[in-house]
């Protein structure tokens, strides 16, 4: 059954169809086009730190994956290649030709996917705690995800992140729907994929920077280091003091890198700068 989101007071979204689905995008700021792309079971709302600041230089595009948020469904599997094609379909929807992309977690394994696959449509790519294969995962970590419930989850990450979860969870009309959600993507797609080779990251051929947290609870460091020798034109940074949800728990630090990176090549944004982060 395809996910209806509800629309709460406030809603200042837009909405494109994409595939068969009623893509969900909020748009902020002017300028060179940036993407930002959400971790899995939260939405748009996860990037609050860093819609406020890359909109002050860039315009920021954040949509709702696929049945997430406020993005409906189509009730196919989900994958990393479907996720991939709908960022596609939006993109071409929009008249955007090329934009910069920034990934969280899932966001950062459909971003490798685009980078490698579409690469003239990709800037400069940004991955934060993104994991490449099911094979980057600490030991244990595939069956724990098999198995676990909302609950278990919320009591393993930090405030941050389990604020986003339950602000997402809000947004299904029932216990069972949100039930049925997780299992989808928690207990199925996250078991499964990302399933990119390492040889893969090879035919990544945009700019790329790799942000790895200092505490990352889900893949070894070694894995980012991997991920930024592989890519040809990649380096890796480390967020001191952040677990998995960086952009949530050192918003300031993952904000400054991005726009570090970024600047690097944009030459109209050289002396671009950033602040504390705000709600």
């Amino acid at each position: 059954m395809a996910h209806v989101p509800t629309a709460p007071t406030g809603d200042t979204g837009k909405r494109v169809t994409v595939n068969g689905i009623d893509m969900y995008y909020e748009e902020r700021g002017t300028g060179a086009p940036v993407l930002l792309l959400h971790g899995g079971i939260v939405d748009h709302r996860s990037w609050r730190f860093q819609i406020r600041e890359l909109a002050q230089h860039f315009r920021v595009l954040a949509p709702d994956t696929r049945a997430h948020g406020r993005s409906t469904d189509t009730g196919q599997p989900l994958s990393y290649e479907l996720f991939a094609a709908d960022v596609v379909a939006f993109l071409r929807a929009l008249g955007i030709d090329r934009t910069h992309i920034v990934g969280f977690s899932d966001g950062g394994a459909t971003g490798l996917l685009l980078g490698a696959e579409q690469p003239a449509l990709v800037d400069q790519l940004v991955c934060i705690s993104s994991p490449y294969h099911t094979s980057n995962y600490r030991e244990g970590i595939i069956e724990f995800l098999a198995k676990i419930t909302p609950e278990t989850l919320y009591r393993t990450v930090g405030p941050e992140y389990r604020t986003a979860m339950t602000m997402a969870e809000a947004l299904h009309p029932n216990r069972e729907s949100w039930l049925a959600f997780w299992r989808r993507v928690v207990n199925g797609l996250w078991t499964r994929q990302p399933d990119m080779p390492l040889d893969r990251l090879a035919d990544v051929r945009v700019p790329t920077l790799v942000l790895h947290a200092e505490h990352e609870q889900f893949y070894a460091r070694e894995h980012s280091e991997e991920m930024a020798r592989t890519i040809p034109d990649a380096r890796l940074e480390i967020i001191a003091g952040a677990t998995h949800a960086a952009p949530l728990e050192r918003p300031n630090e993952v904000n400054a890198a991005i726009l570090r990176f970024l600047s690097e090549r944009c030459g109209s944004n050289r002396s671009m700068t950033t602040g504390a982060a705000r709600l």
